[in-house]
């Protein structure tokens, strides 16, 4: 199954992690993303500049036609996947099939993207 929302992100990140909960990264570097073993941490359009569309689904399907820009593994216990616009904020989120779950994030422009995909599996 795949989700999907567009909306005004009024901190232009996104937060990928088990339902639960993840260890946020210490620091925000000036790169697009940046992780930790339970929780990916992606830059996107801010509320600002417009919306972002974001889409949650399996990456076991045709790749977006944009640049990968993240390719790991997090921690997934409670075997959900959710993406949030400030921790706990879940805004869209999908059950999946193991306790560690491959993550990758496709995003459309280096800074500021209008198209985050996140695919798991």
């Amino acid at each position: 199954m795949t989700v999907r929302t567009k909306r005004r992100m009024s901190n232009g990140v996104l937060f990928v992690d088990d339902s639960g909960g993840g260890i946020l990264p210490k620091e925000i570097l000036a790169q697009p993303i940046n992780a930790t073993s339970t929780c990916v941490m992606v830059t996107c359009m801010h509320e600002q500049l417009g919306k972002t569309d974001i889409t949650l689904g399996p990456a076991d399907g045709e790749e977006p036609a944009f640049p990968l820009y993240f390719d790991g593994i997090i921690a997934t216990p409670n075997r959900r996947v959710s993406v949030s616009m400030v921790p706990a904020d879940v805004i869209l989120e999908e059950r999946v099939p193991y306790t560690q779950t491959r993550i990758r994030v496709w995003r459309d422009h280096p800074e500021w993207p209008e198209r985050v995909v996140v695919g798991w599996g």
